[in-house]
């Protein structure tokens, strides 16, 4: 029926037109390019780190705390440290022998005897006594030092340190005028055999 219809039409046209019409053209389907998917994003994950090792606290377990406390009644056990830092600041402050200087020029004697004494061995300082008696600082001093033994020229030593030096019960070798020390090596070897004879008793 369909193709009578289009048969009729088209003699019709032939007729009438003399031509036959041109068959309409087929409409092409658009081809509509749909866009390419995204392409999913790949993040770099990065390389794992090494974990740090945890510290591992050592501290006492009850069953050995009671295995020591049972062993050694008499140690105290602790898990802290105890502060140091008080005798750390003594320990600074600590010299064997003292040396107490009043004149410059007596320097050069009390280093060379400061060097025989470390042989020894013992810690020696060489302090400025005209310093510390003029700074009133004698009491302070002689509170915070624990030497062994001081060490002054006997003309030279007021005798209100000297005072204050035996009070403290500090042991004092009083010196000859150090000049003569240069002049007589008898007054040499008496000395050191008294620094000897001293640092023996109080060690």
């Amino acid at each position: 029926m369909r193709e009578q219809l289009i048969s009729d039409a088209l003699l019709y046209f032939r007729e009438v037109h003399g031509v036959a019409p041109l068959p309409k053209e087929k409409k092409k389907a658009e081809v509509v390019k749909l866009p390419d998917p995204p392409k999913p994003v790949v993040k770099a994950v990065p390389p794992p780190q090494p974990q740090p090792k945890k510290v591992e606290e050592v501290s006492w377990s009850s069953s050995l705390r009671a295995e020591v406390a049972a062993a050694l009644p008499e140690m105290r056990l602790t898990s802290t440290i105890p502060d140091d830092s008080a005798a750390r600041s003594k320990a600074k402050q600590y010299a064997a022998v003292i040396l107490l200087s009043f004149d410059p020029g007596e320097l050069a004697f009390f280093k060379a005897l400061g060097e025989a004494i470390m042989r020894l061995p013992a810690p020696v300082q060489i302090i400025d006594g005209t310093k510390l008696t003029k700074e009133n600082r004698w009491p302070s001093f002689l509170e915070e030092r624990a030497a062994r033994l001081f060490i002054a020229e006997e003309r030279a030593l007021d005798h209100s340190a000297h005072a204050l030096i035996k009070n403290a019960g500090k042991p004092l070798i009083l010196l000859a005028p150090i000049p003569e020390y240069a002049k007589n090596p008898s007054l040499k070897r008496l000395l050191w055999s008294k620094i000897c004879h001293q640092l023996s008793q109080s060690s």
